[in-house]
C-alpha cells in the first residue's frame, strides 16, 4: 500500500482502479446479517489502511462458525462500501466505489463458500462507461442535497426542496432484499444482481423500481472499532531479555543501529531492512515481507523475528493480531572510518547510475520523453479522451495547478525529474533545476497544446534556448 498516495483526481485521469487510501487510528470490525437474519459475516481488519484486505472474515449461522475467509471487508460508515450475505450463508458480495490497488480485485467481488467466484469493474457491473464519462458504482447526491451547516453527526438535514426520491437515494443507493442486490449508479440506473445464481439480472432506470424500493430499508452494518497501536518495529521488546529488537539485531549482526540520529544518515552508509508482518496477541511475529541490504544476513533477521516472543500488551483486546510495516532507521558499520568510506563508495556508484539514467529512453519500463513536444504525445497516450477533454476545458492555464499532486507527481516520479533522466537534462540545459517547476511547465504547456497551440513545444525552446 509499496504504497504511493496519489490524488483521487489523477487516478481517475489514468483510468487506474481508484482507492481513497488513508490511515486511521480506529480500525473497523464489521458485522452484517442476511435478509432472513439467519446468517452473518463478521469482518476484522488487521491494519490501519482503508481499503485493505489484511484481516479475516467469519461466517456464522446463528452463533456457529460456518467458514472463514482470509481477508477483511472494510465498511466505513463515512464512505461508500457495501457488504452483504445471502440467505443461505453461502454467498458474500462486497461492493465499493474504491478498490485497493494491490488487491487484484475489482469494484464488485463475489465469494461463494469462502472462495472468490466473480469480480466486476464498475464498467462491467453498472451502466457507467468510465472510458467516456465520469461515473461511480454508487449514486452520491450528498453535495447536492445535504445542508452541511445545519446537519450534525447524529442528524442529516436536507436542503429545502429536496425530493423524497433524492432523500431516499442519499442512504439507499444500494441494498439487498431477499438475495437480490439493488445498486444505483451515478446515472441513476439500477443493477439487479442475483446472489443465488451469482449473475446480473438486469439494469433498469431507478424511477422504474422506486415505488418498490422505497418500501424497503437498507440493513446497516453493526460496526465496532479497535484502536490501532502505532509502534516502530525496532522498538518491539523481546520478552525473554526485555531488550528492544534493535539491540538484539546489533548483538546478532555486529552492526550499529541508527535510529533518530539524522547526522549519521549523512555521514555514514546506512544498511536498510524492509520488514512487515503481523504481531499476534501471543507475541509471535508472522513475517509478511522481508528484505535486507546485502551487508545484513537476512537469515539472521528472519531467525530473530521467528524465534523470539515479543511484548504484545499494547495491542487492543479486540483484535487477535495487528499489521506493522514501519522499520525506522537502519544499521551501519560500527567502525566510523569504514562507514564513512562505504558512503563515499556508495555516492560514486550513485553518480555512475545517475549518469547512465540520463541516456536511457525508458526507466523501470516507462518511456521517457525526449522533449516537451514528446511529453504532449505521451500524455495523449496515457490519458483517456474524456480526461484530455477535462484538462482542455479548464477555464485558465493556472487551473492545471490542481493536478500538481496527482498527474504532476506521476510525471516527476516516473519521468525521472527527481532521479535523473534525459527529460530532466532537457530542462536543466534550459535553466530549470526544480522538478516541481518542470512538471508545472509540462502541464501548463500541455494545456495550451490541447487548446490548439501546436507550436507550444518549439516556442518554449525558442524562449528558453540551451545554455552554455
Amino acid at each position: 500500500m509499496t504504497r504511493i498516495t496519489l490524488t483521487f483526481a489523477f487516478l481517475l485521469l489514468l483510468g487506474i482502479p481508484t482507492f481513497s487510501q488513508f490511515s486511521t487510528s480506529r480500525v473497523p470490525i464489521t458485522e452484517v446479517f442476511s435478509s432472513n437474519g439467519k446468517f452473518s459475516v463478521k469482518s476484522y481488519s488487521y491494519d490501519d489502511e482503508c481499503p485493505t484486505t489484511r484481516g479475516r472474515s467469519i461466517v456464522y449461522k446463528a452463533d456457529k462458525v460456518m467458514y472463514e475467509i482470509n481477508r477483511s471487508f472494510d465498511v466505513y460508515t463515512f464512505d461508500r462500501y457495501f457488504l452483504t450475505i445471502s440467505n443461505d450463508g453461502s454467498t458474500i458480495a462486497y461492493l465499493a466505489n474504491a478498490t485497493y490497488h494491490d488487491d487484484g480485485f475489482k469494484n464488485v467481488i463475489i465469494y461463494k463458500d469462502g472462495k472468490r467466484a466473480e469480480t466486476y469493474s464498475t464498467k462491467e457491473f453498472s451502466s457507467c462507461n468510465s472510458d467516456v464519462e465520469k461515473c461511480n458504482l454508487f449514486y452520491d447526491n450528498s453535495s447536492m442535497v445535504i445542508d452541511y451547516q445545519k446537519s450534525k453527526p447524529e442528524l442529516v438535514v436536507f436542503k429545502e426542496g429536496t425530493s423524497d426520491e433524492e432523500k431516499f437515494l442519499n442512504e439507499q443507493y444500494v441494498l439487498n432484499y431477499n438475495d437480490v442486490v439493488y445498486c444505483v449508479d451515478t446515472k441513476k440506473m439500477v443493477t439487479l444482481y442475483d446472489l443465488k445464481k451469482r449473475e446480473i439480472i438486469k439494469k433498469v432506470p431507478f424511477r422504474s423500481v422506486y415505488e418498490k424500493l422505497k418500501k424497503l430499508k437498507r440493513e446497516m452494518p453493526k460496526t465496532d472499532f479497535f484502536e490501532y497501536a502505532y509502534k516502530y518495529i525496532p522498538d518491539f521488546v523481546i520478552k525473554k531479555t526485555n531488550k528492544k529488537l534493535a539491540v538484539e539485531i546489533e548483538n546478532k549482526t555486529g552492526l550499529k543501529y541508527v535510529g533518530t540520529n539524522t547526522s549519521d544518515f549523512y555521514n555514514y552508509k546506512i544498511y536498510r531492512i524492509v520488514l512487515a508482518g503481523y504481531l499476534t496477541k501471543s507475541g509471535n511475529f508472522e513475517i509478511d515481507t522481508l528484505s535486507c541490504a546485502k551487508e545484513i544476513d537476512e537469515n539472521k533477521i528472519r531467525a530473530i523475528m521467528t524465534t523470539n516472543t515479543f511484548d504484545a500488551s499494547f495491542l487492543s483486546e479486540k483484535t487477535e493480531k495487528q499489521y506493522f510495516k514501519f522499520f525506522l532507521g537502519g544499521f551501519r558499520n560500527p567502525v566510523d572510518s569504514l562507514a564513512k568510506q562505504e558512503l563515499l563508495i556508495e555516492k560514486e556508484e550513485q553518480k555512475k547510475e545517475r549518469a547512465k539514467r540520463l541516456t536511457l529512453d525508458s526507466i523501470n519500463h516507462v518511456y521517457i520523453p525526449v522533449n516537451l513536444n514528446d511529453c504532449f504525445l505521451q500524455l495523449n497516450k496515457i490519458l483517456k479522451p474524456i480526461d484530455r477533454e477535462m484538462i482542455k476545458n479548464f477555464k485558465e492555464r493556472s487551473d492545471v495547478l490542481s493536478l500538481h499532486h496527482g498527474l504532476g507527481m506521476w510525471i516527476r516520479n516516473n519521468w525521472g525529474l527527481w532521479g535523473g533522466s534525459r527529460l530532466q537534462t532537457y530542462f536543466v540545459q534550459r535553466g530549470f533545476s526544480e522538478p516541481d517547476g518542470m512538471s508545472s511547465i509540462i502541464l501548463g504547456e500541455y494545456y495550451g497544446w490541447l487548446k490548439g497551440n501546436q507550436e507550444a513545444g518549439p516556442k518554449f525552446e525558442l524562449k528558453h534556448p540551451l545554455k552554455n
